[in-house]
């Protein structure tokens, strides 16, 4: 007697439920380059990290496992991290190929398109969110629109504490001023001055809390014309003084 036919959610459902090791698929992420996968809690704190990821962040699950994005980023990419995690868990859906800045282990600042999933339990409760990040310069032309950035991004990261003008890096773009701010706007959500400044700010960081530089001198390498000009901005982007960004490091 021929077998009923099976929705093909329930063929699915079906063959999951005979699974020896519900972590498979997660164990999957751990080989597949140019890919970083992460699981997080409603909690925020990290669940589960694969091998690339460790390696971009220059740490081991037991200094990732149960600390959140506080423990490794600026104040504002975690905040903003986080509410995009709670955006996903409050809206129960997928939010997919959105861009975002993240600094690897020695603290330069990397663009990735990023999508995260909700993860519920078994009453559809959302327990946490999944997220996979892929490295908009590694993975070159599948990500299509941001690889007509991508000669901005590698001179900006070069060059950021020369004085770079956005005519220039329309130039490397190959529009004009004007498209390019249209378009760079577009895919990074955030002008090329704005962008500049955030790479500045990052290296000074760095800068502070691997080194003995004066303000002057840290200002002077990142980029910045003058001390007072690079504390205010360090202060809107980071919500504490140079000084105080110093001392809790």
């Amino acid at each position: 007697m021929p077998r009923p036919l099976q929705t093909p959610g329930q063929l699915r459902q079906a063959f999951f439920n005979r699974l020896g090791d519900e972590q498979v698929f997660v164990h999957l992420y751990d080989h597949l380059p140019a890919v970083y996968f992460f699981v997080k809690d409603a909690e925020g704190r990290f669940i589960y990290v694969n091998q690339p990821l460790k390696k971009v962040l220059g740490k081991d699950d037991a200094q990732i496992i149960g600390r959140t994005d506080d423990d490794f980023f600026s104040p504002e990419l975690a905040d903003a991290y986080r509410a995009e995690d709670r955006e996903v868990m409050s809206g129960g859906k997928t939010i997919a190929d959105r861009v975002w800045l993240v600094p690897d282990a020695s603290g330069a600042l990397n663009w990735f398109v990023s999508t995260k999933t909700p993860l519920k339990d078994r009453k559809g409760k959302a327990i946490g969110v999944a997220g996979a990040m892929q490295d908009v310069q590694k993975t070159g032309a599948v990500l299509g629109p941001y690889e007509q950035m991508s000669e901005v991004v590698r001179y900006v990261a070069e060059h950021y504490a020369e004085k770079i003008t956005v005519d220039e890096l329309a130039e490397f773009a190959h529009l004009s001023a004007s498209q390019f701010t249209r378009q760079f706007n577009k895919l990074f959500q955030m002008t090329p001055g704005r962008y500049l400044t955030r790479i500045r700010i990052n290296a000074a960081c760095s800068l502070l809390t691997r080194t003995d530089l004066d303000l002057a001198s840290v200002a002077e390498r990142c980029g910045f014309h003058d001390a007072s000009h690079f504390v205010k901005q360090f202060k809107k982007q980071m919500k504490m003084t140079p000084g105080a960004y110093r001392s809790s490091g």
